[in-house]
């Protein structure tokens, strides 16, 4: 032999992340995004003027605080904490992408805004 040997042990964590990080991860993402979904449903007119130029009625814009509230609840994937863990401002970056194409679909607008 040449003198090295490997060690038998546990597998390497394939996905680079500890489970005490995927928790820390996911809850940091949480707080982003009900952050992000808070401060969209407090100016929702606003936000629909801005990025989509139009001026929503009342029942468009309860049917998007709904959706909202909805992609709030939902849970946050290992591969996003993952994304996230490599560069900061991934979740961020899908919070938003996520908002608009939520806001786009009820709406029902083409995908190009």
């Amino acid at each position: 032999m040449d003198g090295k040997q490997k060690v038998a042990g546990p597998r390497e964590m394939q996905r680079g992340i500890t489970s005490a990080e995927m928790g820390q991860i996911q809850k940091l993402l949480k707080e982003q995004r009900k952050s992000i979904i808070d401060s969209m449903k407090n100016n929702l007119p606003a936000y629909l003027n801005y990025k989509f130029s139009i001026t929503a009625s009342e029942r468009q814009l309860n049917q998007i605080r709904l959706a909202l509230i909805e992609f709030d609840q939902s849970p946050i994937s290992e591969s996003l904490c993952e994304a996230t863990k490599r560069n900061p401002a991934h979740g961020f970056n899908v919070f938003y992408q996520e908002v608009n194409r939520i806001i786009g679909a009820t709406l029902k607008l083409s995908p190009q805004f």
